[in-house]
Order: C-alpha cells, then sequence, then structure tokens
C-alpha cells in the first residue's frame, strides 16, 4: 500500500518514476494543455484588470473635473456662493452629487457639535481626513489631490476624493466631493469573483488532469508490474531472455494473423453490401411499376425506368435535387408529395391524367406512401405510378359494348312487347276486312283495337321514361309521411293477397331535400313488388332508418316470398328483365335509375326467411340547390 501511494502521488505523477515513451507523452502533452490554460487565464485576468483600471480612472477624472469647475465657482466667496442658487444648477450640470468644504485649519477640531460658522458636512470631511493615512494626508497637506474610494452608508456605491484649493484671500481648504460609481462598483464585484472563480478553475483542471492521468496509466502500471513479476518468476525458473523475447513475437505475430483475418472478412462484408445494393438496384429498375423516391428535404433519391418511361422525361432531363423544380411540369405529383410529407399519411388508388412533353396524354394510378426509419422517423416518400391508360381504353371499349348489349336487350324487349300488341291489331283489323255486319261486334272488335293501342302507347311513355335523364326538382319533404302515404296506396293490393304491412320507421328521421314524385315512385314499385312476391298471409317488412353518421336515409322493405336466385340478382335492373307473366321488366331499372340520380345506391340482400330485401341509401341532403344531382342516364339507342 505504501509503494502504490508513493507511484500515484501527485509529485510522482510528473517524475521519472512512471516509466514507458507513452506515458512521458500522455504527461507531456496534459502538463503543455495546463499550461496553455494558466496562460490564457492570466491573460484574461490582465485585460479584464487593465479595463477595470480604466474605468475607474475615468471616473476618478470625471469627479476631478467636476471638483475643478465647483471650486472655479466658490474660491471667492465659499460662504456665500455655496448657498446661492447658481451653485446648485451648476451641481446639477456636472456629475458631482454631493460636496463639502472644509478650512485646513479645522481638520483636527473633531468636536461633537459644530460650530455655527463651520458648515453642516464639516464631520464628514474630518472622518475621511483621519481615515487617511500618513503618507496621504502629506500628499493633501502638499496640494495633491486625493482618492478616497467607496464610501459608506448612504455613500456606499459613490466614490470620493480630497481636493485641496485656496479661497480668493489664500485660505487653504479641503473640499470633499462625491459620484456616483454604481458601475464601477459592480465592476469591482465582477473582478473580485472572476479571480476566484480563475484560481478555482485551474485547480479543477488540476484534479482533473491528476484524476486522468491515474485512470490512463493504471492498465500500464498494472501491465508493468506484471512484466517484472513474470521477470523475477523466469529469473527464478532460469528462463532466459531470449525466450520471452520468442514468446512477445509470437504472440504479435498472432495479433497480425488475426488482424489480416478481420481486414478479410470487412472486406467480404463490404462487397456482399456492394452486392445487395445493386441487385436492389436492378430490381427497381426492372419494376413494371413506376418508382419515385424523395428524402424528408424533398431531394429525388430515385426514379426508376419505368418512371422515366410513364412520365416521358430523359434522364438527362432529370435533375437530382428538388421534387419541385424535377417535376415543375407536374403539379398533380407536387401535390400528392406535399401532402404524403407534410400530412405524414398515405395517399391510395389516385387517378390522374398527364400530358407527356411528346403530347401523348396518359392515365396515371398513383399511389404513395411515407418511409420511417427504425426509430420511426419520417426519413421521406415513395410514389408508385402505374400507366392505366391500356386498361381504361380497355374499359370504355367493353361499356361500349355492354351498352350495345344492354341497347339489344331493351330492343329486343321492346319489340316483343310491340309485336304482341301489334299482332293483335293486325288480327282485329283482318275481321273488319272481311266485312262484319253486326255493329255491336264492330264496336267489341274497336275497344279491343284501342285497348292495344293503348298498350303500346304506354309500353312506349313507360320505355322513353327509363330511357331520357330524370328531371328532379329538390324540395323538402318527410320520409315517414311519404312511407304512410305509400302504404295507404297499396294497402287495397296487400288486403287482396291477404299480406301484412309491418312498418318500422325511426323516429328522428330528418326531412329529405328530394323529388317527391321520384321518392313516391322508388317506395311504390318496391313494395309493390315485395307485395307480389309474398305468398298469400305473408308479411311485408317496411323500415326507413336514420344514418347519422352518413346524414344519410335508409330505405328497408323485405318480403317473405322465395327470393331472388344469385344468378338472376344481376340482370334484375335491366330494362325489360322480369319473372313475372305480366311484367314490364322496367319498374326495378326506373328505380335504379332514379336512385342513382340522387346519388343514392340500392342494393339486394337475404331476408331472414330467405325472402328478398331491397336496401336504398339517399343522402338527406344531396339535392340542395348548391349541390345539383349526378346526371344519369339509362342506355338508350343512339341516334343514327
Amino acid at each position: 500500500m505504501n509503494i502504490d501511494k508513493k507511484r500515484f502521488s501527485f509529485k510522482a505523477l510528473f517524475s521519472k518514476q512512471v516509466a514507458g515513451s507513452y506515458e512521458t507523452e500522455l504527461k507531456t502533452a496534459l502538463l503543455l494543455i495546463l499550461l496553455f490554460l494558466i496562460l490564457i487565464s492570466f491573460s484574461s485576468l490582465r485585460i479584464s484588470g487593465k479595463l477595470a483600471s480604466i474605468y475607474r480612472e475615468d471616473n476618478y477624472m470625471q469627479l476631478a473635473d467636476g471638483a475643478e469647475k465647483l471650486i472655479d465657482y466658490v474660491h471667492d466667496d465659499i460662504e456665500l456662493k455655496r448657498s446661492a442658487l447658481r451653485y446648485r444648477d451648476l451641481m446639477s450640470s456636472t456629475i458631482v452629487v454631493r460636496a463639502a468644504y472644509l478650512r485646513a485649519v479645522d481638520l483636527q477640531k473633531m468636536t461633537a457639535k459644530p460650530d455655527n460658522k463651520f458648515y453642516d458636512d464639516q464631520e464628514l470631511v474630518r472622518a475621511y481626513y483621519a481615515s487617511l493615512t500618513s503618507r496621504k494626508q502629506g500628499e493633501l497637506e502638499e496640494g495633491e489631490m486625493v482618492r478616497c474610494g467607496f464610501g459608506e452608508g448612504r455613500d456606499a456605491d459613490k466614490i470620493a476624493v480630497l481636493y485641496p484649493f485656496r479661497d480668493a484671500d489664500g485660505v487653504h481648504w479641503i473640499g470633499l466631493f462625491f459620484k456616483n460609481a454604481s458601475g464601477l462598483k459592480l465592476v469591482n464585484t465582477v473582478m473580485k469573483y472572476n479571480y476566484l472563480f480563475q484560481v478555482a478553475g485551474l485547480l479543477a483542471v488540476l484534479l482533473v488532469a491528476y484524476a486522468y492521468l491515474k485512470l490512463t496509466l493504471n492498465p500500464f502500471k498494472r501491465i508493468a508490474d506484471e512484466a517484472r513479476k513474470v521477470k523475477d518468476e523466469n529469473r527464478a525458473s532460469g528462463e532466459s531472455v531470449e525466450e520471452i523475447v520468442e514468446t512477445f513475437k509470437a504472440t504479435i505475430v498472432s495479433l497480425e494473423e488475426k488482424e489480416e483475418r478481420l481486414q478479410e472478412l470487412y472486406n467480404n462484408s463490404q462487397k456482399r453490401a456492394d452486392r445487395l445494393e445493386k441487385f436492389n438496384q436492378y430490381i427497381l429498375e426492372s419494376m413494371l411499376s413506376g418508382l419515385i423516391g424523395v428524402d424528408n428535404e424533398g431531394r429525388v433519391i430515385h426514379l426508376n425506368r419505368s418512371a422515366r418511361n410513364i412520365l416521358g422525361l430523359d434522364e438527362d432531363e432529370i435533375e437530382r435535387n428538388s421534387y419541385r423544380e424535377t417535376f415543375a411540369a407536374m403539379k398533380p405529383l407536387v401535390k400528392i408529395l406535399d401532402g404524403i410529407l407534410e400530412n405524414k399519411a398515405p395517399a391510395e388508388r389516385l387517378e390522374q391524367k398527364h400530358v407527356r412533353s411528346d403530347g401523348k396524354e396518359k392515365v396515371l394510378g398513383i399511389s404513395g406512401s411515407p418511409v420511417y426509419d427504425h426509430k420511426g422517423r419520417l426519413v421521406g416518400a415513395i410514389l408508385l405510378l402505374a400507366d392505366l391508360t391500356e386498361v381504361r381504353r380497355l374499359q370504355t371499349e367493353i361499356a361500349f359494348k355492354e351498352k350495345m348489349a344492354a341497347v339489344g336487350e331493351m330492343s329486343a324487349g321492346l319489340a316483343h312487347e310491340m309485336r304482341n300488341a301489334m299482332m293483335a291489331i293486325v288480327g282485329y283489323s283482318k275481321i273488319l276486312k272481311k266485312g262484319v255486319d253486326d255493329k255491336k261486334q264492330v264496336r267489341e272488335i274497336a275497344l279491343s283495337i284501342a285497348v292495344e293501342s293503348e298498350n303500346c302507347e304506354t309500353m312506349l311513355k313507360r320505355f322513353l321514361s327509363f330511357a331520357k335523364p330524370a328531371a328532379l326538382t329538390p324540395e323538402p319533404l318527410s320520409p315517414a309521411e311519404m312511407g304512410n302515404s305509400v302504404i295507404g296506396k297499396l294497402e287495397p293490393l296487400a288486403d287482396k293477397k291477404q299480406v301484412s304491412i309491418v312498418d318500422k320507421f325511426s323516429e328522428s328521421l330528418p326531412d329529405l331535400i328530394c323529388d317527391r314524385t321520384a321518392v313516391d315512385q322508388i317506395m311504390t314499385n318496391l313494395l309493390k313488388n315485395a307485395i307480389e312476391a309474398s305468398p298469400e298471409k305473408g308479411l311485408v317488412y317496411f323500415s326507413i332508418l336514420h344514418n347519422a353518421a352518413r346524414n344519410s336515409v335508409t330505405i328497408e322493405i323485405e318480403d317473405s316470398g322465395s327470393g331472388i336466385p344469385e344468378e338472376n340478382r344481376i340482370k334484375v335492373f335491366s330494362p325489360f328483365f322480369t319473372t313475372k307473366d305480366d311484367g314490364t321488366g322496367l319498374g326495378l331499372s326506373i328505380v335504379k335509375k332514379l336512385v342513382s340520380s340522387m346519388g343514392g345506391s340500392v342494393e339486394i340482400d337475404t331476408g331472414q326467411e330467405n325472402g328478398c330485401v331491397f336496401r336504398v341509401e339517399i343522402a338527406a341532403d344531396y339535392l340542395e340547390s348548391d349541390k345539383p344531382a349526378m346526371p344519369y342516364q339509362a342506355a338508350q339507342v343512339p341516334s343514327s
């Protein structure tokens, strides 16, 4: 223990007791750093002291100048002029805040009560004179100004000087003058603490350096101790120094081999990382979808081959800087990237049209997402681009073919209905052509012809009503009142089939802003179909519900029939499709058209008793004046 204390004592820290070039270099470097810090510390102290001395000299020179001005004014008659108004004005124009005068012959008169012929401040002058050293008293008597430093009590923040002078009569006077010097006092205080902090800082640096050296050199000292111990053991066992050196060299060679192995492993990992990076690059460049990558500062960091082809950009035209500059002519892309980076929210399945620089118009499918690192921090965003131009062209062709097929079906249905009516009319006409003598029979034939003609006209009207766009007139209406009105209108049909109608209307139904005739026609057609589809003594459920979250009204009508087969559910809204013997196949088509015209939706579902449920949802305020109805037109025969 005594040896360790001696080894790590501060005295031995910079001595030759600790061997080794590394230890010497370390201690030398720390010593130079300490000397440098001490030099800086003393230099700063000297500079700050010099500045404080200049500031102090300036204050005393200002006080001396003010004192001389006052003395010049009062020296011919001190007792009279000191109480004059001009004296007070002169004092206020100088920096002197207080002045006192006393004859030099009265300095030794330390009476408790001042004589009437002396001024009130005579004791103050005597007190400041008594506080001077003998040398300064001698300087004052020789006519030199003496600095008294800071005062006491109410004068603690003022500096004072004793200024000797002679009046006009040759009488020797002593003047005491004060000046506010709170700033100088603050500077003195700061300087005092600055000295303390500088000394404390140097001591702290010395302690830290000592502790650092001790901790740093401990392992080397342990190694040196172990080496001496091994040396002593080898000396005792007879092992030579040459053998120790060979062992040490073998250890060095082994370490060098391990270092080479580690370097080889590092190089292999770098090669694998390079190969993986290139493979990722090949994958991105080979994608059929376009990929755009930007970092969180908006710089374009990747734009693969497909993205360049889709957008019509050459690689030479691409500037790897802000995406706002790279895609300056593509405002939708810039807007989408702005939204992803600012809101940190993905953009899914957006569709935009883009006109390339070569004039070709492309339909782009765009999806985007923010990119986060392993700590959840936003590092950028990516966009995936898909060229939907060919897909949309094929969809347009398919839609046209479907439209033509629908036109063909409508034409076939209409031709079938018209042919049946015309066959009856032609048959009656042939009977009339042969001649009929019975007038009653003639009237009956004419009446039948008229009925068939009216059927043709009704069919044409319903066809035209379905084919032309719906003209809707929005107005406020109560869904419950409309429902009750439709139930009342169809009660005779329900009674005839012995079908019961169970209504369930929400109590808090909002008013609809819709076309009254269209809503009445929708409810009437669906409820009539439900009554006709239900068996005798069956039930029909008629519900009107309010969806507050979507601000919509849902109309549900459920029958107790056998339901609609799955293969027919796609066809029920097609014109002229019907499973009834006397049906026209236009009722549900008109319902679909009217619901779509009001921006709603209609669905078919299976009921609780295997019946059929028609569910219609209409927005409560879709047809307000500032929200025009979406134009909807059923498949029409194109004009020739």
